[in-house]
């Protein structure tokens, strides 16, 4: 999704643009990597805005709660973010550059959720899947 899609949608739903929101949106639509906070306050930084890591925090924190964004893991404990495509999805990680694939397994996930269901009466609420290793770049092919 694009960035004035993005804040076109957060607008007609009566929130308020503001700079730093603008940036942060414009920021993680704009990049071929997911961002962490550091990373977001950084290219703030350089970009003349002056922002404390809490502004990025509660910012991050409103995109994820509208679903504008989602968090990835890239198992080394530092959470990333990235602009959610419109339908659910499952991740790629390239180890070496952070390149992110979204993957499409929703009908063989849902199987799942529901054997799991059934199996154990455990009720599934959501759930992540990230496959770690070398994108085609990386990989040398």
């Amino acid at each position: 999704m694009k960035t004035d899609a993005i804040l076109s949608n957060l607008k007609e739903g009566g929130y308020r643009m503001t700079r730093v929101r603008r940036a942060v949106v414009a920021a993680l639509s704009g990049s071929a990597v997911p961002l962490s906070a550091l990373d977001l306050k950084t290219l703030l930084s350089e970009a003349a805005m002056r922002v404390n890591k809490t502004t990025v925090y509660r910012e991050i924190a409103f995109l994820m709660d509208r679903g504008v964004i989602h968090e990835i893991q890239f198992g080394d404990g530092k959470m990333r973010y990235r602009v959610c495509p419109e339908a659910h999805h499952h991740h790629a990680i390239c180890v070496r550059c952070s390149r992110v694939e979204e993957i499409t397994m929703e009908n063989d996930m849902k199987k799942h959720e529901r054997a799991i269901a059934r199996r154990r009466g455990f009720k599934v609420l959501s759930h992540t899947l990230e496959f770690f290793g070398l994108c085609n770049s990386c990989n040398g092919k």
